[in-house]
């Protein structure tokens, strides 16, 4: 399992820091892509970056307000798993719920009865219990057959900052893979190793392995390549050289760009 905060106030990197060493393995943002839409604290793309030491695809909320086709814009822009915040307080629920997730095929977060026959990416359920239930998803809940997560402490203050507690499922753990309408870039060693870029400019996998450990142990760091960066490779295509953020470690390969 996964240990799992978010916040309405973005942390500090040492607040960040301290949640790593304490074995915290995500911190969850808030996004927007227009004001008014019922969120306390959207969070800026600076801010996103933060937190990416943890996990570098956090889960994002987001408004049932919001534009749907924007979110998801912005969600894959940022390398972000964008996630319905459906509760009252934000917008009732109701039958626009699942047209949105459709649209931006993301997560759905909320009490129990948000969940029931809606499809989603993932569900994170919203059920504040007394104690560390130490499990992903409410056994009393119908399963929803997707990745999970449970919400169980509602705002306490942890390393300085009011957040939110939960568990996530083992699959959060792992970068996403480009969605089969993306495009990626396959970078081809002469040994064989293969390297994906998505197009939104996350490191997506690695011999088609997608753990950090994996992508680690071949040689590459988990950290974000620049949609500049990426920008320069596709304007030299074919290329036969790239390099990681900041212009160092260059890798030698051929380079395509191919739709997934």
């Amino acid at each position: 399992m996964l240990l799992s905060l978010d916040s309405a106030i973005p942390p500090t990197p040492a607040q960040v820091a301290a949640a790593k060493a304490a074995g915290v393995g995500m911190w969850c943002v808030y996004i927007a892509t227009k004001p008014g839409v019922g969120l306390l604290r959207p969070w800026s793309d600076a801010e996103i970056e933060v937190v990416r030491p943890l996990n570098p695809h956090p889960i994002a909320f987001y408004s049932g307000w919001d534009d749907a086709a924007a979110v998801k814009a912005k969600a894959a822009r940022l390398g972000l798993r964008p996630c319905l915040d459906n509760e009252n307080g934000i917008r009732p629920d109701g039958s626009w719920v699942q047209p949105n997730l459709d649209t931006v095929g993301g997560g759905l977060y909320g009490v129990s009865g948000v969940h029931v026959g809606r499809r989603a990416a993932f569900h994170i359920a919203a059920w504040y219990v007394p104690r560390d239930p130490a499990a992903t998803w409410p056994p009393s809940w119908p399963a929803p057959g997707t990745p999970c997560g449970w919400q169980w402490y509602n705002t306490h203050e942890e390393f300085g900052v009011g957040v939110d507690r939960s568990w996530l499922d083992d699959w959060f753990a792992t970068p996403a893979k480009p969605k089969e309408d993306e495009m990626f870039l396959r970078l081809a060693l002469p040994d064989g190793a293969q390297y994906l870029l998505s197009d939104h400019g996350w490191l997506a996998g690695v011999n088609d392995a997608t753990s950090a450990n994996g992508l680690q142990a071949a040689g590459i760091p988990v950290a974000q390549i620049t949609q500049p960066f990426l920008d320069s490779i596709k304007a030299a295509l074919p290329a036969s050289a790239g390099a990681s953020p900041g212009g160092s470690a260059a890798i030698s390969g051929s380079l395509t760009l191919t739709p997934k």
